[in-house]
């Protein structure tokens, strides 16, 4: 004997609602802080980066370098960003991506303090090595950490202030490392960005960890959830206006095989259906997994 349609929603409702809810512990602001440091430990590695450019006259002259030796200072650390960005991102997402966070920023920030001690062209060669292999899979680790605790309706915008914060970063380290060349000498423009560095690692261990990530995992969003199978928006719906529905004409049902919903729509093991005579009809599936082949329609008349 079926359950009433009411006493099913309800029921539904509840497993969905038990099944989704958050613990009462998840914070709304722990995402947030999390970005920011993230964010932070961003700017931290393209600063640590670009600061090189900023004294690039000051190492010239001091050590008599030719421009080729300059060159090879900078781009041994995109060499590096190449070619272990892929394998990094595979060891993390295997190790920990908290825990290989941590130890990339505290690698980058220890070789820029080597490079505001080095006293030769080989031994600043080395360090930037080491900036290298310590900022080449940041990016995709720190972004997946991110999205993790974030609704997918919004990835899209935080994938984007990543994307951004690279270039913000790069500007960053090579003005205030310019400042700091010209007043404190170019030895200090790299011991402050190390000192940056270290302090976010300290804060970021502090705050964030593998469990608390566990914790405030976001949930699907059922905004965002597909649209019934087999259903493609036709082309031309991107060049027309959709018309207005009005509040009160929308009838919903919940749709069950072979049980039929208002104005003719039915649902069926592989997806809606509607009878020729039914006015525009949207479909949304069931956000409850045990019932797959149940669907909500809601037929309502255009407003004149």
């Amino acid at each position: 004997m079926g359950l009433p349609a009411t006493t099913a929603l309800n029921t539904t409702t509840t497993n969905t609602t038990t099944g989704n809810t958050a613990p009462a512990s998840r914070s709304r602001f722990y995402p947030w802080i999390v970005f920011a440091l993230t964010f932070g430990l961003l700017l931290s590695d393209y600063m640590s980066r670009q600061v090189l450019s900023a004294v690039f006259p000051l190492l010239k002259t001091e050590w008599a370098l030719s421009d080729s030796q300059l060159a090879s200072l900078s781009s041994v650390v995109a060499l590096m960003v190449g070619l272990l960005t892929l394998p990094l991102s595979l060891l993390a997402d295997r190790w920990g991506r908290v825990k290989s966070l941590l130890l990339m920023a505290v690698l980058w920030s220890l070789a820029t303090l080597l490079c505001a001690v080095a006293n030769s062209y080989e031994q600043m060669l080395g360090a930037r090595f080491l900036v290298g292999v310590g900022e080449a899979a940041y990016g995709s680790v720190g972004i997946a950490v991110v999205l993790s605790v974030f609704a997918p309706r919004v990835h899209s915008t935080l994938s984007g202030a990543f994307m951004g914060g690279g270039s913000f970063g790069s500007v960053i380290g090579v003005a205030l490392g310019g400042v700091i060349a010209v007043n404190l000498g170019w030895r200090w423009s790299f011991a402050a960005m190390a000192v940056f560095g270290l302090i976010l690692v300290a804060l970021f261990r502090a705050l964030v960890s593998e469990k608390k990530l566990a914790q405030h995992a976001a949930d699907d969003d059922p905004a965002d959830a597909p649209g019934p199978i087999g259903f493609r928006a036709p082309i031309s719906s991107l060049f027309t206006t959709p018309p207005s529905y009005s509040p009160t004409s929308v009838a919903v049902s919940r749709c069950s095989p072979p049980v039929s919903c208002s104005r003719g729509c039915r649902a069926s093991s592989t997806g809606p259906t509607a009878s020729p005579s039914t006015k525009p009809v949207r479909w949304h599936r069931s956000s409850s997994s045990s019932s797959a082949a149940a669907w909500w329609c809601a037929a309502s008349s255009p407003t004149a």
